[in-house]
């Protein structure tokens, strides 16, 4: 038996945050000393980015404690929960499951 998953917010399209276009690279053109100085770029870029993630994901937390305590919930069975789901009331309004220890 197959449970049907569907996300909470809209998906939308994922786009590139640096502006330069991913190229492949050729590394007949590039010496060693280049490619290194490029790897070190990226990993940095890389660093920045999971860094920002970071923070939005503890900016997230916070507006969905906000919101569980404000919501005036009304909770809805889940029909896709499986039978060993924890949690399987979601509400109407605002789309946060019912567990106060997830938003606190």
């Amino acid at each position: 038996m197959s449970t049907l998953i569907t996300p909470v917010t809209p998906v939308t399209p994922v786009t590139p945050v640096t502006k330069t276009p991913i190229t492949p690279v050729t590394p007949v053109t590039k010496t060693p000393k280049k490619l290194m100085k490029e790897n070190n770029k990226l990993w940095r870029e890389i660093h920045q980015l999971n860094r920002e993630i970071a923070i939005k994901n503890k900016t997230i937390l916070k507006n969905e404690s906000i919101i569980f305590k404000t919501c005036e919930h009304e909770w809805e069975y889940d029909k896709n929960c499986g039978p060993y789901d924890r949690i399987k009331y979601k509400c109407t309004k605002c789309n946060l499951w019912k567990s106060n220890s997830m938003y606190r």
